[in-house]
């Protein structure tokens, strides 16, 4: 049995309260399916997107007033019949793409915009919805191969000690040097730095 607005009213004027038992179950019934409707339309007005309130409406089975609801959740009652082709679209630019990626595994999207004739956000967009992304190559940092697979060394810090011991009382007598690269226009430049301690 359909649940209509016009049924409950119906139902209601002719003083369903007590009755035979299957009024009573029909009443029972009524209740629980007019609670879930108040949980979902609960739910409805708290969602944000129009596209999810939409696909909540369209899973109900029991049919509702549409131009009412849809002036309860702010929509237009036309967008309740709107089926979208974007996905269809979207699924075909997704197979251009992936054919794109497999010539060329690192280009980004502006690169397969400019190979499919399209526009980057769009491309963007459908690489997003779908995951997909370019292949992206490690930057290889500098190592010694000499120092592959041996210990690290344990070198004592000799100038603790001597800070310890408060043992440094003058400048240029204790200096401490460190050195670092900076990655600069595609190569490594090193950076040394001099500390004199006591300052």
């Amino acid at each position: 049995m359909v649940l209509m607005l016009k049924n409950i009213y119906r139902w209601l004027s002719q003083g369903i309260g007590g009755g035979t038992h299957g009024q009573i179950l029909e009443n029972n019934r009524l209740k629980r399916e007019n609670k879930q409707l108040k949980q979902l339309i609960g739910q409805l007005l708290f969602e944000k997107e129009k596209g999810k309130k939409i696909n909540m409406v369209r899973s109900l089975n029991i049919k509702v007033n549409k131009t009412k609801l849809a002036k309860d959740l702010g929509i237009s009652r036309s967008s309740f019949y709107y089926n979208r082709k974007r996905d269809e679209i979207d699924s075909e630019v997704r197979r251009q793409i992936e054919a794109v990626m497999v010539e060329h595994k690192a280009y980004g999207h502006k690169r397969i915009a400019i190979e499919l004739k399209m526009g980057h956000n769009r491309i963007r967009r459908i690489m997003k919805k779908y995951n997909l992304k370019p292949y992206r190559r490690r930057a290889k940092l500098p190592f010694k191969k000499k120092d592959i697979g041996k210990p690290a060394t344990n070198i004592p810090n000799l100038v603790q000690s001597l800070l310890d011991n408060k043992l440094i009382i003058k400048p240029y007598q204790v200096w401490c040097t460190d050195f670092t690269y900076i990655k600069y226009q595609g190569k490594f430049i090193y950076l040394a730095t001099i500390i004199d301690l006591f300052t």
